[in-house]
């Protein structure tokens, strides 16, 4: 190979070539319904509902003033210009407010039907009638539209996500917080707050690519140091930053060549493969970089060959194992998670091949290298380390009591998310989330479809008496704001065609017959469809959230499933909506996540034991990997911490650093002890010395980098940066300690 070096590097430099243009074809996409497969049932429900009854996804705008309604005209008029300027947003489908919510009125046998703004404050007047304020007191239209002091109106822009562009979420968000500034400048004595499914996913991605753009390229200068300080100078750094890079580049090209779209997953692929490739290279280039003589181009290319002489196996079987446990994570159902984990995968493989081919060309251009004191001095430390385990033979209890401790976190640990609260106090979105949280709902809501199992069905005496049961006990569950149905119109519609609300004794034929007057009533704008089908055998029931976790929706949601077994409903109620996919995505992931993960590194342990012709060293590597990211997550649980979407991250950053220690470690023990004819504890001496320093430097260097993402605004990078840099550590720890003495038992 190296006889063949300028063909190597032709041949390398053709692969960037094709994979820059590969990776200028990718597209971003803050969509976060690309989480969810065709095949998520929860998902499933959502199009379902969808599909019956139209967008679930919209853009809330809050408007708020001093006075009441009665006491200020210019509310009035703000609410209807909002109402009337939201349709030109891009895939908007539908406006809702108070200037849109239809009120009946009844004059003689026919109805009346216009807008409640207009009822309450006609436009011709100037002004508001107190005495019809009343109106907005009715419970199913506080804290959906009217916020509990009448000084607070919401205007709702449902939006199709169907079928959008990948820039369709970015369009649309820009659109409506353009729309806000406009109105502040209409009327500057009122506020208007802005949040919804659509702002969120805004936030999120702009979240994520900030970090990207800023601490991520701090957290690879400050990795740079590290590696700077411990490879001796900047010629090897570079070139080990080039083999990270370049490791990158290939996996986002082969995304962009395959049609992806970058998201709020795979937007972590870069850093993933970079941190991976880093970790797995250190032992072929510290190999190379502490050669007693590297004053020649002789010498170095000495250096070279005996460097990946004693690495490849190890690099190559380090590299098929951390690829295996990447790949596990095609047992996630969400796409996003599954093409991060092939990215990942494909980044590591490529740079498990350069740190072999590529870079040790590149060396051999080099006419000396300098050898650092700070690796000489680390090198001599963990020599004294290796010497003190074979003559003091340690048996570690102390510190296996310590990982146990750990573990036991594991107890405390709870998968819950507050995307809301992921951001910083000083966000735009959280200020504007919570202050309308605070004034009327929380951004989460969900929905049930009620089957009646026949045509007109949620006309007739069950129906009614079934949805009023479940409308009560929605309405006394904690965290529930506001619940509304086709039970509130045909109470109303019963109210002012008889002068009763209470549809008990109403024929189906009365109630059916008083909608159908009700819907040709209505005027442009105004609909039924998003509370009952069009074969009125369905009925929609929907459900806004107070200032409630993922967690506590979920709690809701299973309440909700449980009330509906208990009383017959299970066959006939769905629980689904927007919320719904959201807040089971983190506990499903993880799941099965762990399930794919367990599977995986069996396997490599599995063929690692293969490889070593042992099955005790299946035990070994098992517990090695397992070991430190449990432990990881159990300390996160002492700290009294909730984990969510970041656990994916985390495992997916440190199993491949934990597999590549833990293998170096275990083959340099098997081979020491079968070809140097050495004692147990001599050979565990020899492999720490042999490894040790790889192991710290890499994790020294990788922790550095990963701590810088605690200033993060976004509290999903910066847990994902505590844990993984605590992961790190503890493998770092354990393959030092307890590893060591689990070696022993191989032979």
């Amino acid at each position: 190979m190296l006889k063949a070096r300028a063909v190597v590097v032709g041949l390398f430099l053709c692969l960037m070539m094709v994979s820059i243009i590969g990776a200028s074809r990718l597209s971003l996409d803050p969509n976060n319904r690309v989480f969810f497969g065709e095949g998520h049932a929860h998902f499933r429900a959502l199009v379902d509902l969808e599909a019956q009854f139209g967008s679930n996804t919209s853009i809330l705008f809050l408007i708020t003033s001093e006075k009441t309604l009665d006491q200020n005209f210019e509310l009035a008029e703000a609410i209807r210009w909002i109402s009337r300027s939201a349709w030109s947003i891009a895939e908007v489908v539908s406006v809702a407010s108070i200037a849109t919510h239809p009120h009946v009125t009844a004059e003689g046998d026919d109805l009346l039907v216009e807008n409640l703004l207009d009822y309450i404050c006609p436009p011709s007047d100037g002004w508001c009638l107190e005495a019809r304020t009343s109106e907005l007191a009715k419970p199913h239209l506080v804290n959906r539209f009217v916020g509990r002091e009448a000084k607070s109106f919401a205007v709702v822009a449902d939006v199709d996500l169907s079928s959008p562009t990948a820039d369709a979420v970015t369009r649309i968000d820009r659109e409506a917080a353009a729309l806000k500034a406009e109105f502040q400048e209409r009327y500057p004595d009122l506020r208007i707050f802005i949040t919804g499914g659509v702002p969120m996913m805004q936030a999120f991605f702009d979240a994520a690519r900030s970090d990207s753009e800023r601490l991520m390229l701090i957290a690879v200068v400050v990795l740079s140091i590290g590696l700077y300080v411990f490879l001796g100078g900047w010629v090897p750094t570079l070139l080990m930053i080039l083999l990270g890079v370049s490791s990158v580049v290939v996996s986002m090209g082969l995304a962009g060549w395959l049609g992806l779209v970058i998201n709020t997953a795979t937007a972590t692929v870069p850093l993933i493969v970079f941190t991976l490739v880093i970790a797995a290279a250190m032992h072929v280039f510290l190999h190379i970089v502490r050669e007693e003589r590297l004053d020649s181009s002789d010498d170095v290319r000495r250096a070279v060959r005996t460097g990946v002489a004693a690495n490849w196996r190890p690099v190559l079987l380090t590299a098929a194992t951390t690829s295996a446990g990447l790949l596990s994570m095609i047992f996630v159902s969400a796409p996003p998670l599954r093409e991060l984990g092939i990215l990942a995968a494909v980044g590591v493989t490529c740079g498990g091949i350069l740190s072999l081919t590529v870079i040790p060309c590149l060396f051999t251009y080099l006419s000396r290298l300098k050898v650092s004191d700070y690796l000489r001095r680390l090198q001599e430390l963990m020599n004294q380390y290796a010497r003190w385990l074979e003559n003091q033979r340690p048996r570690m209890v102390w510190m296996g009591v310590a990982f146990l401790v750990a573990l036991l976190g594991l107890a405390r640990l709870s998968v819950d998310e507050d995307f809301v609260r992921y951001f910083s106090s000083e966000s735009s979105f959280r200020q504007d989330t919570e202050s309308i949280t605070e004034r009327l709902a929380g951004p989460y809501h969900i929905d049930l479809v009620y089957d009646a199992g026949e045509s007109a069905g949620v006309y007739g005496e069950r129906s009614i008496d079934e949805l009023g049961r479940l409308k009560r006990h929605l309405a006394s569950l904690s965290g529930v704001a506001n619940v509304t149905s086709l039970l509130d119109v045909l109470q109303e519609l019963s109210l002012v065609m008889s002068g009763s609300s209470d549809l008990v004794g109403t024929t189906p034929e009365e109630l059916a017959q008083y909608f159908l007057s009700y819907e040709l009533s209505l005027s442009a704008g105004q609909s039924t469809r998003s509370l009952v089908d069009s074969d009125h055998r369905r009925a929609r029931i929907s459900v806004l959230l107070a200032d409630v976790s993922m967690r506590e929706l979920r709690t809701i949601a299973e309440s909700t499933n449980g009330w509906a077994l208990e009383n017959g409903l299970d066959a006939r109620l769905t629980v689904t909506g927007e919320g719904i996919p959201t807040a089971y995505l983190s506990s499903e992931s993880i799941k099965e996540m762990a399930l794919g993960i367990a599977a995986s590194i069996f396997l490599s342990a599995l063929l690692v034991g293969f490889y070593f012709r042992n099955l005790r060293v299946c035990f070994v590597i098992f517990a090695a990997t397992m070991v430190p990211i449990l432990a990881g997550f159990g300390v996160w649980g002492w700290l009294g911490s909730d984990i969510g979407m970041a656990a994916t991250l985390v495992v997916a950053t440190t199993i491949g650093v934990v597999v590549d220690d833990t293998i170096h470690l275990t083959y340099r023990y098997v081979d020491s002890s079968r070809t140097l004819d050495l004692t147990r504890w001599g050979a565990i001496a020899y492999s720490v010395h042999k490894t040790g320093t790889a192991i710290s430097v890499t994790s020294i260097a990788i922790i550095a980098g990963l701590l810088v993402l605690i200033g993060s605004e976004f509290q999903m990078n910066s847990t994902f940066g505590i844990c993984s840099s605590m992961v790190i550590a503890l493998a770092l720890v354990y393959n030092l300690t307890i590893a060591p003495i689990l070696l022993k038992h191989l032979e």
